[in-house]
């Protein structure tokens, strides 16, 4: 329900979906089980975006999944995913 919860998603039918069942990598042949698993922490992604110095775009990409815990059909589930950048 709030930032820093530990919750991955409120339901509208009254559960979740664990932190854990939502993931993510920089390897786009990754399946689930090799994605790394979301937690209340801070997770450095280890890369790097190198700096922009023409009008060409700059950007690295991450893969993202959800493996729904089980709930009722057609629930509608919301929450937050923050991300921030800092410099070396």
């Amino acid at each position: 329900m709030t930032i820093g919860d530990n919750t991955g998603m409120n339901c509208s039918d009254g559960t979740n979906i664990t932190i854990t069942n939502i993931r993510f990598s920089t390897n786009n042949t990754a399946d689930f089980g090799q994605k790394t698993p979301m937690t209340g922490a801070i997770q450095p992604l280890i890369f790097q975006i190198k700096k922009q110095i023409n009008s060409t775009s700059v950007f690295n990409t991450t893969y993202w999944q959800i493996n729904p815990d089980p709930g009722t059909a057609n629930r509608l589930c919301g929450g937050y995913v923050i991300f921030s950048a800092e410099a070396p």
